[in-house]
């Protein structure tokens, strides 16, 4: 999705998403929540483990 995101200036969204095979759909949520749940509950919990450690 990263290579969406730095190359939408260039091309189209929608054509990069029919070419990658990727959801337009999922790219826009994508743009607007980066980082999934899970992958935030992950990271503070590292945090936690770190500071523990």
């Amino acid at each position: 999705m990263g290579f969406l995101k730095e190359h939408r200036n260039q091309y189209p969204a929608e054509k990069m998403c029919r070419v990658l095979k990727v959801s337009t759909g999922g790219f826009y949520y994508w743009l607007q929540h980066p980082q999934s749940q899970r992958a935030r509950k992950e990271a503070q919990l590292v945090t936690k483990i770190r500071q523990v450690h």
